[in-house]
């Protein structure tokens, strides 16, 4: 009898043990697999260039979309679209027709606060937002995510987790720049990036967020 107890009572404690270990990890997805929520977002962000400080956006709906309300945060810095002082139009139009591309500069000469995005090759992240609501975890708000090179968790990659838009803390794309969307409108996740050099998307870095230097 005294033999059974001790059995039931270890194998408790196992179960409490798994239990625990299961509540620390960073998300509820495995790095390597797609975001669980089945969402679609008709603007996407589709190229990151760190060194010609230039992103792309695309509209993959079958309707014309403006952006020029639309949010660019690239760590720590931010700004509206349409704000031709901070964010200069390289190619296309704000009033995106289906299937066009926008081409916007995010370097730090203008009027707005990004830290030029090529010191950031290494731990970047981007994020776009329908409207200037930054906590929002809401993915009709937070609209578009990428994390490139982790050493430390970005700033917004927790939020973005919660609002169903990237895999987890320690999801990141892997190789150099420039780094490129290879999905469409209902594709998230890191699998669905990849570095001019990698070939391949990647997650391995686990490291809390690093908040030191958000900025935003």
């Amino acid at each position: 009898m005294n033999s059974i107890i001790k059995n039931i009572s270890y194998l408790a404690s196992f179960s409490l043990v798994l239990v625990l270990l299961a509540g620390c990890t960073d998300s509820g997805v495995d790095d390597n697999e797609s975001p669980g929520q089945q969402l679609e977002a008709p603007v996407r962000i589709v190229d990151v260039n760190t060194e010609t400080e230039q992103m792309t956006l695309r509209n993959f709906s079958s309707e014309s979309v403006n952006v020029s309300d639309y949010w660019i945060c690239a760590r720590p810095g931010y700004d509206r679209i349409g704000n031709a002082e901070a964010i200069r139009i390289v190619s296309g139009d704000v009033n995106l027709a289906p299937g066009e591309s926008l081409v916007i500069d995010v370097s730090p000469a203008g009027s707005g606060n990004f830290q030029a995005i090529l010191d950031l090759e290494e731990n970047g992240e981007a994020g776009l937002f329908s409207e200037a609501t930054f906590g929002s975890e809401d993915p009709a708000i937070f609209v578009d995510f990428v994390s490139w090179n982790g050493i430390t968790a970005t700033t917004r990659v927790e939020q973005a987790v919660n609002a169903g838009i990237w895999n987890s803390v320690g999801s990141f794309v892997a190789g150099t720049s420039s780094f490129s969307f290879t999905g469409g409108s209902s594709d998230f996740g890191v699998s669905f990036w990849v570095g001019e050099t990698s070939g391949s998307s990647t997650a391995t870095n686990t490291s809390e967020n690093d908040d030191s230097d958000s900025g935003y």
